[in-house]
């Protein structure tokens, strides 16, 4: 039997131990629902009231998302009885299911490390926030990893059983559809989807037409239903416009989350990506275009409080610098696999859902980049690297991932 090489399982220790501490941190917090848990919760309410009518699928004027949330935690209410800490173990079920479907994932796409790939999801530090709350992005990213990976199964396998690989398309694409009704940004990932005819696959588009199709009808209802991408009682501008400062925060936060998983995914030289990033932090550091807090209540705890008026303006001159070079890198790994078809879908399906926060323009949240993490984490595979560094990397940031969630608790 072959020894697992001991900086792989330095990384595979590391993300275990981080699940088990996310899943204690979660089980042990008694605190009552808080932050934006209480604004998703209440359309459970509103379902327990109206049951499956237009009062309930025409939302409420505090949550702009679809109903799936409040189904699941509607089905689950038995269980949970919508109390703590049970309400929000949910999503830590769901995490773990993610887990299960991004491994598949790799095995379909013959990852030589899959369980090791798959499990490094742990280590992304807004995965702990947005797990360990009973907060709404989980159980989309749930239905859309499930979704994208029946509609692999589906086109690489088509040869052999059509009718079969017809109905996992179809089902994908429902699966799929009930993700967007959770989040409405994964419906740029179906912009995606021609790619996956590159390099002399048109003879599968009949697959990725069914997903598409299967894929849009709820959503389109129930925009119809809103009149909207969101509900009618929701006021403001809040999609109206894009913001482009929300747009390069968002790609810097991508940025980090690779820096993590993979660095060789920046592969530009590092003359470029040095001149590249002094520039775009003197930029900053002068214009004040962008001026964002990332993870201001941790920064509290370390750095003096006369160097604390500072740090917004030279913390988010880094951040501009990252997602500039993230962006470029991006491209350029684009250029490099071409022909690569289910690589280029996923890649640009990340920079689509990462460009998403942009739309939302009243305020920015890490948890909306946090979205594109299964895209990431299936991308960032070729580039990474399991050893003692990677090791250490993760244990930074899983340490930086529980102080996030500590932080929302009193």
């Amino acid at each position: 039997m072959n020894k697992v090489p001991k900086g792989k399982l330095a990384c595979l220790v590391v993300n275990i131990f981080g699940l088990l501490c996310l899943f204690l941190k979660t089980i042990l917090n008694q605190n009552l629902p808080l932050y934006d848990e209480p604004y998703h919760l209440s359309t459970v309410g509103l379902l327990n009231q109206y049951g499956f009518s237009l009062a309930f699928f025409g939302g409420t004027d505090e949550s702009a998302l679809g109903p799936v949330y409040a189904i699941i935690h509607y089905l689950l209410q038995p269980i949970t009885n919508l109390e703590v800490p049970a309400v929000r173990l949910v999503n830590i079920a769901l995490l773990f299911c993610i887990i299960i479907i991004i491994f598949f994932t790799f095995k379909e796409l013959r990852s030589p490390t899959p369980w090791l790939s798959s499990v490094s999801i742990i280590s992304i530090p807004m995965i702990w926030v947005i797990s360990g709350m009973a907060l709404t992005e989980i159980p989309a990213m749930f239905l859309a990893s499930c979704g994208v990976y029946l509609l692999l199964i589906a086109i690489n396998r088509s040869r052999k059983k059509s009718k079969t690989s017809l109905l996992l398309a179809l089902f994908g694409g429902f699966l799929f559809s009930l993700s967007i009704l959770g989040r409405q940004t994964f419906l740029v990932v179906l912009l995606a989807l021609p790619l996956l005819l590159v390099s002399g696959w048109k003879k599968q588009w009949n697959y990725l037409l069914a997903f598409l199709m299967a894929g849009l009808i709820l959503p389109l209802v129930q925009f119809y239903i809103w009149g909207g991408l969101i509900p009618s009682g929701i006021t403001g501008d809040v999609t109206q416009g894009f913001s482009i400062k929300h747009g390069i925060l968002s790609y810097a936060y991508a940025g980090a989350i690779m820096l993590i998983l993979a660095p060789r995914w920046f592969s530009l030289d590092w003359k470029f990506n040095t001149i590249v990033f002094c520039c775009a932090l003197v930029f900053n550091l002068i214009s004040g275009l962008v001026e964002f807090t990332p993870a201001f209540s941790i920064a509290q705890q370390f750095i003096p409080s006369f160097l604390l008026p500072l740090y917004p303006r030279f913390a988010s001159g880094i951040l501009v610098a990252l997602g500039v070079i993230f962006s470029i890198s991006s491209l350029k790994n684009l250029w490099h696999y071409r022909q690569d078809r289910v690589f280029l879908f996923l890649c640009i399906a990340m920079l689509f859902v990462c460009a998403t926060p942009g739309k939302i323009i009243h305020v920015f949240s890490s948890r909306y980049t946090a979205t594109a993490i299964p895209f990431m984490v299936l991308v960032a595979d070729r580039y990474t690297q399991n050893n003692y560094a990677k090791a250490l990397r993760m244990t930074f940031s899983s340490i930086l991932g529980f102080l996030s969630l500590n932080s929302y608790f009193p």
